[in-house]
């Protein structure tokens, strides 16, 4: 910057312009001296020209006067200052004055109209509730599919909207509502858009979040609303969904401050079902899959009458919701085909990931540029949903191929030889998202199990790992998800469902009394955990003895298996009938050792209880040339007859002898 104290003194300067931020500086014209302390200027100017930054023209002008004074200029000595754009600098300085305040009377503005009406035009009520039932198409019972007997709860409903004085002149009081309760995607918000297309009437839908704001009042503001709203336009349906977002459980007085406006809303919501008249003939739906957190005042009879279970689609529920939406695919084959197929492999899926699988499908076939969807590309839709995108990049070494294919070998061969497990219907070693292979079955559509299809499922997850001990003889990481699947049904079996007899017929949950949830584990003694433990250790380990013991006698099948997989990447179940045969279910006998529980050392298997001695010397003559005797000592606590099953004298020798499998008489003793 140029310091004008050292130029004032010499009188020289003619005047200066500022321009913004910029300050030019114009000498006279006859000056013939330049100060020493500015830069030579350039030659064949009439007049000396210097500018230099200035902060601001306010400091400018302010440093300026205080020169003056210190050189004892007078004002009518001092430069004229000119400014350019001088009204637009004013301009700037009085929008910077009042523009904190003007922000803050647009905030309070804003914040005050939100609170006394919400619904402004461009807010919630356009946003949310669908009032124009000439505009929107339609949609009926038709359209939805695989539901037939929430179908029959819901047009109860509908009738009670087209033909309210049947129920009056009876004395019935119309109920005023019901409560959609099930997993997410089975159609709840479907099966209410196709009440109100049923009934011809005004559908008002909105999501429980939208009641729920940062500012206090906002939520039962929009609760009246909805409701005055809906008065208006009587016969006509509401919708909540989600409604678990604002009416979960009141938390009591803790913590009030949290809950403060999720409460209010929740509040404003039962005073309204509570207080519109049944005269108004106003339905009431509501879904969710969440119904344990609901609070109970909610749920009584009064606000909603009715509670309509959603459950996943059974086998041919599943078939009408994939030739619901097949009919707009062009297919290579008959959609009742496809459909039959399809809905025996998707046990547990709900109807959006139905409708996922047809989308995916369509999507592969367009990729590969097909003219028709064919039956590959719906298995290939469902293999991504079920295990992930191929991994295309992943290549498996030969190792690693032997090793998975020995696994998904394991898993093959013992659902195919045990008597209750599900039916294997294709393995893969091809690297997916979730995995390196897979072997997929068909599951049962069953409305319970047995603890023998329970166990023979446990038996079926330890396969590959027992498949890979006897192959290798090491174990690897690959088993870690069978092997958690397992122990998860394990602690099902000895806690929930009541078949472990030590722990005896008691389930360790509870339920929910308002929604019939199973919530949280009762406390349990530090003895009926341990004992839980040792249950569940001791399941495991006989189902684990029943799978070494099958895959032993089958281990050709294994081989033939393994290779095969290693070489096709890809089995289906013709492959199986192939290479296996039809499904032979030989070992029946559900838990061999069931009542059998003995402590052993070298030469002897020690009880505390009462014994019976058993000389297994000729065995052992048998199975070893050195003539070593062994006598052995039994508990049977439970089986009088323990000795006459001939799992029990496998399981003993094989403490002491593991090759006992591969003497020919062992073989056909144990058939």
């Amino acid at each position: 910057m140029i310091p004008l104290d050292e130029i004032l003194p010499s009188r020289k300067i003619e005047r200066i312009i500022i321009k913004k931020n910029v300050a030019h500086v114009f000498m006279k014209s006859d000056t013939d001296v330049i100060p020493s302390c500015l830069p030579v200027p350039k030659i064949g100017k009439a007049y000396f020209h210097f500018y230099f930054n200035i902060i601001s023209p306010k400091t400018f002008e302010k440093n300026l006067k205080k020169i003056y004074r210190e050189l004892n200029i007078s004002r009518y000595e001092e430069i004229i200052i000119e400014y350019e754009d001088a009204d637009n600098d004013l301009v700037l300085d009085s929008l910077e004055k009042i523009f904190p305040y003007l922000f803050l009377s647009l905030l309070s503005y804003f914040t005050l109209s939100s609170k006394s009406d919400p619904f402004q035009k461009s807010s919630f009520q356009n946003r949310i509730l669908k009032n124009s039932p000439k505009k929107e198409e339609k949609i009926t019972f038709g359209d939805v599919a695989g539901l037939e007997e929430a179908k029959q709860e819901i047009q109860e409903f509908i009738d009670i909207l087209q033909n309210p004085k049947k129920y009056k002149e009876i004395g019935a009081k119309i109920p005023r509502g019901a409560i959609l309760i099930g997993p997410p995607g089975t159609g709840k918000t479907l099966l209410a858009k196709a009440a109100a297309g049923e009934a011809k009437v005004p559908f008002f839908s909105i999501s429980g979040s939208e009641f729920v704001e940062i500012y206090v009042g906002i939520g039962p503001a929009r609760v009246r609303k909805l409701f005055e709203t809906a008065r208006k336009n009587t016969p006509c349906i509401i919708f909540i969904d989600e409604i678990d977002a604002v009416g979960q459980k009141r938390q009591g007085t803790t913590d009030q401050s949290r809950h403060h406006e999720r409460e209010s809303t929740l509040n404003q919501l039962l005073v309204e079902l509570d207080g519109f008249s049944r005269e108004n003939n106003m339905v009431v739906l509501a879904g969710t899959n969440r119904p344990d957190i609901l609070d109970p005042a909610l749920l009584r009879p009064g606000r909603f009458d009715r509670r309509i279970k959603i459950d996943l689609p059974h086998k041919v529920a599943r078939e009408q919701i994939f030739q619901l939406h097949l009919r707009d695919l062009k297919l290579e084959s008959s959609a009742q085909e496809i459909a039959q197929t399809m809905a025996k492999i998707t046990t547990g899926f709900s109807g959006a990931d139905i409708s996922n699988v047809c989308n995916e499908a369509a999507m592969i076939a367009s990729r590969e540029n097909l003219p028709r969807i064919t039956q590959k590309n719906f298995e290939q839709a469902f293999d991504r949903i079920t295990g992930g995108i191929q991994n295309k990049t992943k290549v498996l070494t030969k190792r690693e191929k032997e090793v998975v294919s020995v696994h998904e070998a394991g898993h093959i061969v013992t659902s195919w030889f045990l008597e209750n497990p599900p039916t294997c219907f294709k393995a893969s070693i091809i690297p997916h998202a979730t995995s390196l292979g897979f072997t997929q079955f068909v599951p049962q559509d069953t409305n319970f199990k047995t603890s023998q299809e329970l166990f023979d499922r446990i038996c079926v997850d330890l396969g590959g790992r027992v498949a890979e001990k006897i192959k290798y003889k090491h174990l690897s990481t690959s088993a870690k998800d069978d092997l958690m699947l397992a122990t998860e049904l394990a602690y099902q079996i000895a806690t929930e469902y009541g078949m472990n007899k030590k722990i005896g017929s008691v389930s360790l949950f509870t339920r929910d009394p308002i929604t019939g949830a199973v919530s949280s584990p009762r406390k349990t003694s530090e003895y009926t955990r341990k004992l839980i433990d040792t249950e569940v250790r001791q399941l495991i380990a006989k189902a684990e003895m029943k799978v070494e013991l099958l895959l032993h006698e089958k281990a050709q099948e294994i081989d033939k298996v393994s290779a095969e997989l290693a070489s096709k990447e890809v089995l289906h179940l013709q492959d199986f009938e192939r290479l296996l045969g039809k499904p032979s279910k030989k070992i029946t006998d559900s838990n061999p050792i069931e009542t059998l529980s003995f402590y052993y050392k070298r030469g002897s298997i020690i009880n505390k209880f009462e014994t019976t001695r058993v000389n297994f010397k000729k065995s052992i003559i048998d199975l070893q040339q050195n003539n070593i005797q062994n006598e052995v000592i039994v508990q049977d606590k439970f089986s009088p007859n323990l000795f006459s099953n001939p799992f029990t004298y496998f399981f003993l020798l094989k403490q002491f002898f593991p090759n006992i499998h591969k003497i020919n008489w062992i073989k056909k003793l144990l058939k």
